[in-house]
């Protein structure tokens, strides 16, 4: 096999996988491709037993269209049994990770015909079914959707897609913002960005600020995120506000934010505001901890808790939107 390039780990369900194996062409196509071909299977069934054993391994899995779903239930002509199987483990292998995979028939054209409910549906909503004899095509085709799968940008939109879009019904710019920041988190290994990663943070929290005062979910004297801690905190003490005016003590609102984020909102804001500053009078020295310990842990709690917080405005957001909840949101009966 080429060592020059990625290997691709694939599984292929075929009826006639045993010729498959010994097909001089195939096999060259695929050391000059970097495919490597775990398993060749007969039936869905041995299919299954295969991704069982392969499941934190293969890349890509290929199938016929007809071949059967075991040895007994082999039939003599159209037999989709295997390929109706085979949708059930697509869902099911794809619950972890992504794990695309792809219709190589020579009966492409019959399979049109008799699949009338909807067996077909993920293979041509994804471009993933090929003619038999097209065999480069479907390589290229599992090479791209691999290495799109595997890229940041995909793992990233996989695993913060629910508060991705939560941020962009809230603001375009913030989901933006927020998107940029999770492909720069994801890619910096050597935890060397750490200032400027704060402070992208610290930008984030304090366009939810600005939100927040805007629809009257905080009063307009909350101008800044020490305001906005002090202001959810149930501090009695007395309270420096910024701005022209000070914040009445009527205003303050407790409950509207779950004590679960309130109560860390004081450190988690000191925390933010320490690592995206550079000046000489840091207090906790966050930046130089986690440069010196080259661990993204504090990183990645600061990181949580905003997501956490931006997850809370959504909700609030949405109840003013549906009427659960009607503007000034500020207790004044203090």
């Amino acid at each position: 096999m080429n060592t020059d390039v990625n290997i691709y780990n694939i599984i292929w369900a075929d009826d006639e996988c045993y010729t498959l194996m010994k097909d001089e062409n195939i096999r060259r196509l695929f050391d000059d491709m970097g495919i490597e071909v775990l398993k060749y299977v007969p039936t869905s069934e041995r299919l299954r037993i295969a991704l069982e054993e392969y499941k934190d391994k293969v890349d890509a899995v290929i199938i016929d269209g007809n071949f059967s779903r075991d040895d007994v239930s082999v039939v003599n002509g159209e037999d989709i049994s295997g390929l109706v199987h085979s949708l059930s483990l697509i869902e099911r292998y794809n619950i972890r990770r992504d794990i695309p995979f792809f219709l190589y028939t020579g009966k492409k054209q019959m399979l049109q015909e008799i699949c009338t409910n909807g067996e077909l549906h993920y293979f041509t909503n994804y471009n993933r079914i090929f003619q038999k004899g097209n065999l480069r095509s479907l390589v290229d085709a599992i090479i791209k959707d691999v290495e799109h799968i595997q890229s940041v940008e995909f793992r990233v939109k996989k695993k913060y897609g629910k508060i991705l879009k939560f941020a962009e019904e809230i603001d375009p710019v913030c989901e933006t913002n927020l998107y940029n920041f999770l492909l720069n988190e994801a890619r910096d290994i050597t935890f060397n960005r750490t200032e400027s990663m704060f402070n992208d943070l610290r930008n984030i929290l304090e366009q939810i600020v600005l939100l927040c005062r805007d629809n009257e979910v905080i009063p307009e004297e909350v101008v800044s995120l020490n305001n906005f801690k002090h202001y959810w905190s149930g501090k009695e003490e007395k309270i420096e506000w910024e701005g022209p005016t000070q914040c009445p003590k009527k205003y303050k609102n407790y409950t509207l934010m779950p004590k679960a984020i309130s109560t860390t909102l004081w450190n988690f804001i000191d925390i933010l505001q320490d690592g995206s500053h550079s000046t000489d009078n840091l207090r906790l020295y966050v930046r130089e901890y986690v440069s010196d310990n080259k661990t993204p842990f504090l990183f990645r709690t600061a990181l949580y808790q905003t997501l956490d917080l931006l997850r809370w405005y959504a909700d609030i957001e949405h109840k003013i939107a549906t009427g659960y909840l009607k503007p000034p949101l500020y207790d004044d009966k203090f």
